[in-house]
């Protein structure tokens, strides 16, 4: 009886991890970039938010799969596990997020440059080679997001969206 018990209250005061992208809420924004300031940069952020009872340890971000729309024909792309960065400065570390408590992870950036089209990349803390080309035309984006932490359910989630050097925004649907 005490067993189960203590794997009640346990359960009942778990963290939990929710990964929403929200309109309004941050997760699409537009800053300055580099220091002094060059240009500016869209972020697609994700919200992650710990809705539990008790602090999320060790939480961090991955792309864990790319898929690459040109022309209504998809292809996946084969690349190991990407991390994510969270950010203001959070880089790829993990980070605890006590509970009712939400950070911001990146996911990928627009730069504005001033001198040609605009620059879209992963927010990963180290992007290879072979990905560097496919992030310079026009396409539609899938990729699949999963959040993980060392004491809470993983979640996954797709983020899809837009992208044509023509234009100066990604076009996506927030939650």
């Amino acid at each position: 009886m005490s067993l189960m018990l203590t794997s009640i209250y346990y359960w009942l005061n778990r963290p939990i991890i929710s990964v929403r992208l929200v309109k309004e809420k941050g997760c699409y924004v537009t800053t300055s970039r580099g220091n002094p300031p060059t240009h500016k940069a869209r972020y697609l952020r994700l919200l992650v938010e710990n809705t539990g009872r008790s602090s999320i340890q060790s939480c961090k971000g991955y792309v864990t799969s790319i898929t690459h729309t040109v022309n209504g024909i998809p292809s996946a792309v084969e690349q190991e596990v990407l991390e994510l960065g969270w950010s203001g400065g959070g880089g790829t570390n993990p980070r605890s997020i006590p509970r009712g408590a939400f950070f911001y992870m990146d996911v990928v950036s627009l730069d504005l440059v001033k001198s040609g089209p605009p620059v879209l990349q992963l927010a990963v803390g180290w992007m290879p080679n072979h990905l560097a080309n496919l992030f310079q035309s026009a396409a539609t984006f899938e990729l699949g997001v999963k959040i993980a932490a060392e004491n809470a359910a993983p979640v996954d989630r797709i983020v899809r969206f837009e992208f044509n050097p023509q234009q100066n925004d990604l076009l996506f649907q927030f939650d």
